[in-house]
């Protein structure tokens, strides 16, 4: 297949810049006509336990819908770290390269990431070691952002990749695969978020403050539960380590937030947070927050921010709860028919309070009992005893209360069973 080839001088050679707000107007000044000048940069979410993430990339394919890819080509092969991308740094990619308005279907990365013993692509730990980085799958496949755009002419076309290291990299024997978890962004649609941790909060969550931090996860949506890191649409949408600054404050920074509604929880938990595992975490959630777009959003974290944890208890939820049935103990309240469509004073209820929503992958957990929790260091092992094997968990059985005899009939007993003490 016939691609066509971008110039090269669409390249900058590797600057990396903290993007604030949406830049310029993106001018169409020097363009073709009906043409819209086109850039792309990347930056992170990062990772515990490594000093460096580099990735090697030789170039950008481009798809517009319904024609030929265009291929950008690099003059020389592209080394970027990627932990160097924090806190809204970005590498620009691709700078005003002229494309047609209209519909893209996705971008491709092309990257050397292949277990050849050529450290092109490498992670480098923190106890000093090297490892090659392999693309899961074939390598000459590259990383794809499948996310459909659109480009119209006199609007900015300045788009973000945000490369997810904290979901992508899993570790085997001898190196790591890079399982690609990337988030196209328009830059103009989307806002950063920033904050301050009570230094009693991180006290309170983290064993040893000066050991391990901990990390701030972004999840889409207003209140919702968060969890760990697992692969599943539950996952957070971005994270951002938390760092101490020059002044002695604890801060994080998230970059490049599609406007919207979040949920946004802290935890020290993060480098015990396994994608291929269930762990265990406790978060501090702070309320509901929205990203404007092109704006710089302050929140911080109070030193009481509500906690939520994760741990074998969500199995006793799932086991004993799920149900909004009314129970013996508490009998649902007739309402009789004429009252049916009366307002209420505002005082009461009228809806029963709604369960904890308990992630897929939790429940999955709790069901086939076949997994171990994997609690952070420092809290040793906790799991739930699952039933012995052939054996049925006998639930308690609710007492039946005798019913009322009817008139000109003998009532019948109930018999009581009497338990038998071991």
């Amino acid at each position: 297949m016939f691609l066509k080839k971008a110039l090269a001088m669409a390249i900058l050679a590797a600057p990396i810049a903290v993007m604030n707000g949406c830049g310029g107007d993106n001018s169409t000044a020097g363009t073709t006509t009906n043409s819209v000048p086109f850039s792309l940069a990347l930056t992170d979410g990062p990772v515990d336990s490594a000093t460096a993430v580099v990735i090697e990339l030789t170039g950008v394919s481009i798809k517009p819908k319904g024609a030929e890819a265009i291929v950008v080509e690099f003059e020389t092969p592209r080394s970027i770290d990627l932990l160097q991308l924090q806190e809204g740094a970005v590498t620009d990619l691709i700078n005003g390269l002229e494309l047609e308005p209209g519909d893209y279907d996705g971008i491709h990365l092309q990257i050397n990431a292949v277990k050849d013993d050529v450290l092109d692509s490498y992670v480098e730990l923190e106890d000093g070691t090297t490892v090659e980085l392999e693309l899961q799958g074939k390598g000459e496949h590259g990383l794809h952002i499948t996310k459909p755009f659109t480009l119209v002419e006199g609007e900015p076309a300045e788009f973000t990749i945000d490369f997810d290291l904290r979901k992508s990299l899993l570790e085997r024997d001898g190196y790591i695969v890079l399982k690609p978890h990337l988030h196209l962004v328009h830059n103009h649609h989307a806002g950063h978020l920033h904050g301050d941790l009570d230094p009693a909060l991180v006290a309170d969550l983290c064993a040893d403050p000066s050991v391990e931090l901990g990390a701030v996860y972004v999840f889409a949506g207003a209140n919702v539960v968060p969890t760990d890191v697992n692969g599943s649409e539950s996952d957070p949408v971005a994270s951002a380590l938390v760092k101490l600054s020059p002044k002695g404050e604890y801060h994080y920074h998230v970059g490049f937030l599609e406007a919207g509604e979040y949920t946004v929880a802290y935890t020290c938990d993060a480098a015990s947070d396994s994608p291929e595992e269930v762990n265990e975490l406790t978060f501090a959630v702070l309320e509901p927050v929205t990203i404007e777009e092109c704006q710089e959003h302050e929140h911080p974290f109070p030193p009481h921010a509500p906690h939520e944890k994760w741990d074998e208890s969500v199995c006793e939820e799932i086991l004993n709860g799920g149900s909004e049935e009314p129970t013996e103990e508490e009998p649902a309240e007739e309402v009789p028919a004429d009252d049916a469509a009366t307002e209420t004073d505002g005082t009461e209820a009228e809806n029963p309070v709604p369960h904890r929503h308990i992630p897929p992958h939790l429940k999955k957990w709790c069901e086939n009992g076949g997994q171990e929790w994997h609690p952070v260091p420092g809290e040793g092992p906790k799991k739930p005893v699952p039933p012995v094997e052939g054996e049925t968990p006998v639930e308690p059985e609710t007492p039946v209360e005798p019913e009322t005899p009817v008139d000109g009939e003998t009532p019948v007993e109930t018999p009581v069973e009497v338990p038998v003490e071991a």
